[in-house]
């Protein structure tokens, strides 16, 4: 039997591809609440991303030790969203609770950013350029949904003790890690 173009039946290899994309969602769910219990759901994701610190000095980007998996994520609790990179570089993975005060900025394959509460510049580089349009997007769009009165809110561990290894992590400067 032939399936005509445009037809509600999918392929064996498409629903092999859907049903493999649903479980390494579901795996990376379950780590991520590993390190914070408050996470609900996982948005968007990016299979490889490189943290990047500006140096003031050198006027250059300089590569920190963060590189991995990046997701941005929905929470029950306040920050309600929070950009984070598992990394395969070392032991501590980097958090970014998204709030109002984040400038951001999108050039080339970079997502920029500067919080005003902290003097630190960061940048991430997403690996695939789709994965990049499509993060950047959601990204900036959060951030520009927010009320202008919606304030940057301290880190919660309202989930309980779990949350709080991460937490730890996250510096002063509008929850990214330092």
């Amino acid at each position: 039997m032939s399936h005509k173009k445009g037809s509600r039946f999918e392929s064996p290899l498409e629903q092999q591809r859907k049903a493999t994309l649903k479980q390494t969602l579901a795996t990376n769910l379950s780590v991520l609440r590993r390190l914070d219990p408050c996470i609900a759901e996982i948005l968007e994701m990016a299979c490889h991303a490189v943290l990047y610190r500006f140096d003031m000095d050198t006027q250059g980007w300089e590569k920190e030790d963060m590189e991995g998996s990046l997701f941005v994520v929905k929470r029950t609790v306040e920050p309600l969203y929070r950009l984070f990179l598992l990394n395969r570089s070392g032991i501590e993975n980097f958090a970014l609770d998204l709030s109002k005060d984040l400038l951001l900025q999108v050039e080339g394959p970079y997502l920029m950013w500067k919080s005003l509460a902290s003097d630190d510049i960061l940048g991430l580089w997403i690996y695939k350029e789709e994965e990049h349009a499509v993060i950047c997007k959601l990204v900036i769009d959060i951030v520009q949904d927010m009320p202008e009165d919606f304030p940057a809110p301290p880190p919660s561990d309202a989930c309980g003790s779990p949350g709080s290894a991460i937490l730890a992590m996250i510096g002063g400067g509008g929850g990214e890690n330092s």
